[in-house]
């Protein structure tokens, strides 16, 4: 009996673990079935993140290539600035240049304008003296039409005593011509 008392009670040890062993191995398959869950949500969210890695490697690259781009352009910018200062500095160059000339153009200007005055003021002195002179024009042609006049009758006078003369010439080669006497 003792025997079966031991076989007995062995058994019920034997069915309590093995009960106890269903139930953790239940419990293993929950586990093991929430262990898998979350293994296939872990592969989701690592496919997401290998998703969001090649996007994210694929958003750098482009800015890698915009980076490449930006310092192109900024070197061209630079470059451009270097030639931009290099014009500024001609153009400062130049406008000093410039200012120097005006400089030299108000004093050549100023000096103009003496002479223009001096001018003007002997333009004045040159018009008063032609007024002068065209008075004095006017009184030398009001004498030359006078003279002129005077001139004339004066030919007159001259194509007269000629006649006269050219007579006298014929009465006098008419005297010769008699002898020398007045009446014959």
């Amino acid at each position: 009996m003792f025997f079966n008392i031991s076989i007995g009670l062995f058994s019920t040890y034997i069915w309590y673990k093995l009960t106890e062993f269903r139930s953790k191995l239940t419990e293993f398959r929950s586990k093991l079935t929430e262990f898998r869950g979350q293994l296939a949500e872990f592969r989701g969210q690592l496919a997401e993140f290998r998703s969001k890695l090649a996007e994210f490697r694929s958003k750098l690259a482009e800015f890698r290539s915009k980076l490449a781009e930006f310092r192109s352009k900024l070197a061209e910018f630079r470059s451009k600035l270097a030639e931009f200062r290099s014009k500024l500095a001609e153009f400062r160059s130049k406008l000093a240049e410039f200012r120097s000339k005006l400089a030299e153009f108000r004093s050549k200007l100023a000096e103009f304008r003496s002479k223009l005055a001096e001018f003007r003021s002997k333009l004045a002195e040159f018009r008063g003296e032609l007024a002068e002179f065209r008075g004095e024009l006017a009184e030398f042609r009001s004498k030359l039409t006078e003279f002129r006049s005077k001139l004339a009758e004066f030919r007159g006078k001259l194509t007269e005593f000629r006649g006269q003369l050219a007579e006298f010439g014929g009465e006098l080669a008419e005297f010769r011509g008699r002898g020398g006497y007045l009446y014959r």
